[in-house]
């Protein structure tokens, strides 16, 4: 019995000093993002859409410069950025094609974008290891519009005029403009690697305004 009793005092001592213990210790270090070093090199993809969803893929990179601010460069390719009024365009063209030399046409386009910009991020430090951030940033996108003119199912797009059409400038060539971007999202560090996970708008200026939404997933080296 003065076993049994013995060995219950030497639990609940234990027990009892589990929770001090606990208090005095230092706490946890919280892993670094990239944030917290000197410089990063990644690559980010994820999904992009303007009128159509389309696949993205970029590179980026940044350096801390002052407390919580970081300087980036992005340089990222999407796959289509063509807009309803551009899709309607070529549809309408389509449209204009004289039943007398083929048959009605069928009008569609893609709108490949490379876009480029540099900017800052502020990262919300002291918050996890899990840190939001919000970035703005500013530089140009190039887009090149391709559009397809089908007759009776055959492309007619490199020599339209037997069917009197023609492509002008609103439907076909490429072309620069000054570009903007603004996003939200989460980093994590993982020793030397970092994920990263957000949304970011790129919004292009011209004639139209293309504003581009992306889902970013993100992942990198960290220096």
């Amino acid at each position: 019995m003065r076993r049994v009793l013995a060995a219950g005092v030497v639990v609940a001592a234990v027990l009892w000093t589990i929770p001090a213990t606990a208090q005095t210790a230092p706490a946890a270090k919280v892993p670094a993002g990239p944030l917290l070093n000197s410089w990063y090199i990644g690559v980010n993809t994820g999904a992009a859409v303007v009128e159509k969803f389309g696949g993205v893929v970029g590179v980026e990179g940044g350096w801390r410069v002052w407390r919580n601010l970081d300087i980036i460069g992005e340089i990222v390719g999407v796959k289509n950025s063509v807009s309803n009024a551009e899709l309607q365009r070529i549809a309408l063209l389509a449209q204009s094609i004289s039943p007398t030399v083929g048959g009605p046409g069928f009008g569609t386009m893609k709108v490949p974008t490379l876009y480029s910009g540099i900017g800052g991020r502020w990262v919300i430090e002291n918050s996890g290891k899990f840190r939001p951030y919000f970035l703005v940033a500013v530089g140009g996108a190039k887009r090149d519009l391709q559009p397809t003119l089908l007759v009776n199912g055959v492309d007619i797009t490199a020599n339209p005029a037997p069917y009197g059409v023609t492509l002008g400038q609103d439907v076909i060539g490429k072309y620069k403009d000054v570009a903007t971007e603004g996003g939200v999202g989460v980093v994590a560090g993982f020793g030397a690697w970092y994920i990263d996970g957000g949304a970011r708008l790129i919004s292009i200026s011209g004639d139209q305004r293309i504003n581009i939404a992306r889902i970013v997933i993100a992942g990198g080296y960290r220096f």
